[in-house]
């Protein structure tokens, strides 16, 4: 192969790459706000959906598996900031937060909370953003697979 068509195939083929790149960072960031719009919505509904429960009672959610990843922990407060139920076990949980959405920062990473006050209790519904950015960073990345795949074919093609 010659210098000049070496340097072409090359060109053409770093720029596919770099625009490969440049779309599944866009793909991430759009990915992130979409499931941040969503996942907040799934925060809110599960603490409203708790609302009903009464108190004393034990709240009939499943029990997660011991090392299974966990996508939210549910907690409900007191008004004086006592906890008075936890949903899963974590070495690091975000306090009683502000009413409505914050963004909690931990030793173990960012928290999304949402909490709502029920009667006497607070309950509050918490999520580490990590799982955000799992599912974002998925999503970008099985976008530019294919792409990344068919650099082959496109560099014969060239």
């Amino acid at each position: 192969m010659t210098s000049l068509r070496r340097t072409l195939l090359l060109s053409l083929l770093g720029a596919i790459a770099l625009v490969s790149a440049v779309l599944g960072f866009a793909t991430y960031h759009i990915a992130r706000g979409e499931l941040d719009t969503l996942m907040d919505a799934q925060l809110r509904q599960l603490a409203f959906s708790l609302r009903d429960q009464q108190p004393g009672r034990p709240i009939g959610l499943p029990p997660t598996a011991p090392g299974e990843a966990f996508d939210f922990v549910i907690q409900i407060w007191d008004r004086q900031g006592v906890r008075l139920y936890l949903s899963q076990p974590h070495e690091v949980l975000p306090a009683l937060a502000q009413i409505g959405y914050s963004t909690v920062s931990t030793s173990a990473g960012d928290w999304r909370v949402f909490s709502v006050p029920v009667r006497e209790h607070v309950v509050q519904v918490a999520q580490p953003m990590a799982v955000r950015s799992r599912i974002a960073a998925d999503a970008a990345l099985r976008t530019v697979m294919p792409l990344l795949a068919l650099m082959p074919l496109l560099g014969g093609l060239i």
